[in-house]
């Protein structure tokens, strides 16, 4: 049972399809389909049930999937000891970065830090905040909730703002955007408490990039974060502060390092990196 055979069950498992699996593999769908049904022939039994939307695991599959990620895990232990071992500011890093932080704040900082370590690979996974607290990363950049880690540290608050094109409409749609539960509750009580509870879901969307475009287009409404309409100019948009029982709500951003990589040179140099050079330079800027 190979390393690679294990990261696909664990793929299979977080993605629930194998074209999702295959894309995050890079590989083909008849690869993944392939290769799955050879770990299955070797462990003996079906890891998975193929419905028409997705693959569940059968018991014997959480048991496959329990050693997949402990071996794993184990893995990278072993992998993180000896990069530690090496003297130049080198190795991997992997980060993952939640989908605000990675489109809007991420490329300036990945060009700043790969021209200071050029000799360092990064791994970069961009999702839901929720998705990359999952993962398994050296790094990893969320907003929301402070995450339930040992090496967690708080970075800065973006405040949430009403946005909608200056002609007020009633008949404007809300756009949603996707985002984690207590995002969705703070939002959906303003509203509320705005009279525009009807407004709640008219359009949902995957991505914040994609709500801002709609609403720069006069589409529809939504709640957005600072960081995300530091170009909009003020005077084409009316831009209202969220705020529940007198305090404005904020999105707090943060960074985790994950356990046992805050022995390598690579991760410390990007926690300095994040924590006191750039990225309060880049927000001035902002």
């Amino acid at each position: 049972m190979k390393a690679d055979d294990l990261k696909l069950i664990v793929a299979v498992n977080q993605f629930c399809t194998i074209q999702r699996a295959a894309e995050a593999l890079y590989i083909s769908q008849p690869a993944v389909s392939q290769r799955l049904q050879q770990i299955e022939r070797y462990w003996g039994e079906p890891l998975f049930v193929r419905t028409a939307r997705k693959m569940v695991l059968t018991p014997a599959g959480e048991e496959v999937l329990a050693f997949a990620k402990h071996y794993l895990a184990e893995e990278l232990v072993v992998k993180q000891r000896i990069e530690a071992l090496k003297e130049e500011v080198s190795g991997t890093i992997t980060i993952g970065v939640s989908s605000v932080i990675g489109q809007y704040i991420m490329p300036q900082l990945l060009k700043t830090f790969m021209t200071s370590y050029p000799a360092v690979r990064v791994e970069v996974t961009v999702g839901l905040s929720d998705n990359v607290l999952q993962g398994n990363y050296h790094v990893k950049l969320t907003r929301g909730q402070r995450p339930d880690a040992k090496n967690t540290y708080h970075l800065f608050d973006a405040p949430l703002y009403y946005v909608e094109i200056n002609e007020r409409s009633d008949a404007r749609p809300f756009i949603e955007h996707q985002s984690d539960s207590s995002y969705h509750v703070d939002i959906n009580q303003w509203l509320k408490g705005r009279f525009l509870e009807n407004t709640l879901a008219t359009i949902k969307v995957d991505q914040i990039e994609t709500c801002k475009q709609m609403v720069s287009h006069g589409v529809g409404r939504s709640v957005l974060p600072e960081t995300v309409i530091k170009d909009f100019d003020q005077s084409k948009f009316i831009i209202e502060p969220i705020v529940l029982a007198n305090r404005p709500v904020k999105r707090s951003n943060w960074l985790t390092i994950g356990e046992g990589a805050d022995t390598l040179p690579q991760v410390n140099a990007f926690q300095a990196l994040v924590q006191k050079n750039f990225l309060n330079d880049l927000l001035k800027r902002h």
